[in-house]
């Protein structure tokens, strides 16, 4: 993979950055040591014709709407028979016309917190979580499949609950992502906090789907082989790929070179060819990469938690099996 956009005849599922530009500077955001870029309608078509088997498209890094051939894109790729999704703070659903909103599939609102004035508080600007709030309720009215999506850190972990309360209130799910530590671990769960989320997961809710690599171990059919950011692809807005969204462009040959390896620690475990050793991209930025996800219990000498996890029959989403994640309902 080079450091450009080339011919891969197997990939499905591409994220695309269309902008590095965004309203807020949340203190957690991965993107924000990115190079900056935007992407125009002929960088967009250059994509899909170097992936001949694309099938999926999710915008997300900065906010898609200051991109300004944004409308343009979507048609171009609703017309290619493009599955569409988007990941937003609520503005880019807050500037789009009903017409246009129609033609995605899955929306994510990104929600820190379940709290108008923590949620506010945290990124800095007052009245956001009520245009989340209203961009949710938008997007149910227009039918699109609707997630609230949750970056898991030491400051939320314990609104888990409340959470649920908040996506049965609106009737959308609940999509968490462990914070990866891009530019700083101070907000990275610790392995307590960690198993202590995933106790409340199991007491409040039901399991749509679950891709993080570790959790396999409750979820022996998940979508397997390991962290599933080495089967797709992110475009940055500087039309860089990487094969994790976390990844600098510096990061990805070493990602690809450890992608079918596993740390020695892990090669006698019962769950090694579902998760190879937990998220790869979480142990590359953390400097783990010969060693075993930082959660797992055994390489702590421990035993996997008690846990029973619900399932749901709820259909999937674009984001199933396409990154490191749990959709929860």
């Amino acid at each position: 993979m080079a450091n450009t956009i080339v011919d891969q005849h197997g990939v499905e599922a591409v994220g695309i950055g269309l902008t590095s530009t965004c309203n807020l500077r949340c203190p957690h955001c991965y993107s924000r040591n990115l190079d900056q870029g935007t992407m125009n309608l002929a960088d967009v078509k250059q994509i899909v014709k170097q992936f001949p088997s694309l099938k999926m498209i999710n915008f997300g890094t900065g906010e898609s709407l200051f991109a300004p051939d944004l409308i343009k894109i979507i048609f171009f790729l609703k017309f290619k028979g493009i599955k569409l999704a988007l990941t937003t703070n609520g503005t880019t659903v807050d500037g789009l016309s009903d017409a246009v909103l129609k033609h995605f599939k899955d929306i994510d609102i990104s929600i820190d917190f379940p709290v108008a004035k923590l949620h506010d508080k945290w990124r800095g600007r007052d009245g956001l979580f009520k245009m989340a709030m209203n961009s949710i309720a938008r997007c149910k009215r227009l039918k699109i499949n609707t997630s609230v999506v949750l970056a898991l850190m030491n400051t939320n972990y314990k609104y888990l609950a409340d959470f649920k309360q908040l996506i049965s209130k609106y009737r959308v799910t609940l999509r968490i992502n462990l914070y990866k530590p891009v530019g700083t671990n101070k907000y990275l769960l610790n392995y307590r906090q960690f198993w202590q989320a995933m106790a409340t997961i199991a007491k409040n809710f039901k399991v749509v789907s679950c891709s993080e690599p570790l959790l396999s171990w409750y979820f022996p059919n998940n979508t397997g082989g390991g962290s599933p950011c080495g089967r797709s692809v992110r475009i940055h807005p500087n039309k860089q790929m990487t094969p994790c969204v976390y990844l600098s462009v510096k990061q990805k040959d070493e990602f690809l070179r450890f992608v079918n390896e596993m740390p020695a620690f892990c090669l006698s475990c019962s769950i090694k060819k579902s998760c190879r050793g937990g998220c790869l991209g979480r142990r590359l930025i953390e400097g783990r990469l010969k060693k075993p996800d930082e959660y797992c219990p055994l390489y702590k000498k421990r035993k996997f938690p008690n846990l029973k996890f619900l399932s749901s029959k709820n259909k999937e989403f674009i984001h199933s099996g396409y990154l490191c994640t749990m959709i929860l309902q």
